[in-house]
């Protein structure tokens, strides 16, 4: 008698979100990237770009006049598809691992903001308010089902010339530095976030003509292609949708 065995099911995807910054410094493009520490349980020792999961204050929303910043005449970027929380985090995480803020100058002091939130404070100190709108989407990426932690990671590019020091570094990223793109090969990184800073790069440089990937695991093998979410939620003609499938993981 045989018996079958019996493999556990994969960790369900939790939502997060990261943050590429890019510059061009005298002619070389650069980006900002650090060392995880060697004690963390995800990818331990890997450079990576600033981020992390979704938490529960960003769905908090932001006060209203956190809207009223400076107009630099741009279209906004954010994928209109994603929810707001997303790119929220994004903000939150790259000032909490680097103590950089996004943001446009305000015209205007803030009427509210949480006293508890120490990026709001950065950003009222600074006489600023965030900028979702110079993130652009580059792409979302599922780590694969046979990791005992996984993330649903929605990517973003910002420039790095546009960024401003208002705190200090968590630390959970050692040897964080501006890099050229071109000395970054010796890094120990991981595929999909070479591929992901590939297309930020082109962003960066107007060249991405193709459509948000999302870059995942099938049976063990590395799938890319169109982002079902974002062509189901019709970002091609803008219409707003539900974040349900996203926070999901849909697409595994």
């Amino acid at each position: 008698m045989t018996t079958a065995t019996i493999r556990p099911r994969p960790a369900r995807p939790r939502l997060a979100a990261s943050l590429i910054l890019l510059r061009s410094n005298a002619g070389t493009l650069e980006v900002l990237i650090g060392r995880r520490l060697s004690r963390a349980r995800f990818m331990p020792d890997m450079y990576v770009f600033p981020g992390g999961r979704i938490s529960a204050d960003d769905h908090r929303p932001w006060p209203r006049d956190w809207g009223r910043g400076e107009s630099r005449g741009g279209e906004a970027t954010r994928a209109p598809s994603l929810p707001a929380h997303v790119a929220r985090a994004a903000l939150r995480e790259t000032f909490e691992e680097t103590g950089l803020l996004i943001g446009d100058r305000a015209v205007a002091a803030a009427s509210e903001s949480p006293p508890d939130d120490p990026m709001a404070l950065a950003y009222r100190a600074a006489g600023l308010v965030p900028a979702l709108d110079q993130l652009r989407y580059v792409g979302r990426a599922i780590t694969p089902p046979s990791s005992p932690m996984r993330f649903n990671t929605c990517f973003f590019h910002a420039d790095g010339t546009q960024v401003i020091a208002a705190g200090t570094a968590s630390g959970e990223l050692d040897d964080l530095h501006w890099r050229a793109l071109d000395a970054i090969d010796a890094l120990k990184m991981a595929k999909v976030s070479r591929f992901m800073l590939e297309r930020a790069a082109a962003l960066h440089g107007g060249m991405a003509s193709s459509a948000a990937p999302l870059y995942r695991w099938v049976r063990g093998a590395v799938r890319i292609g169109p982002d079902p979410y974002l062509l189901r939620s019709g970002v091609a003609n803008g219409r707003p949708s539900s974040a349900r499938r996203l926070s999901q993981g849909q697409g595994r």
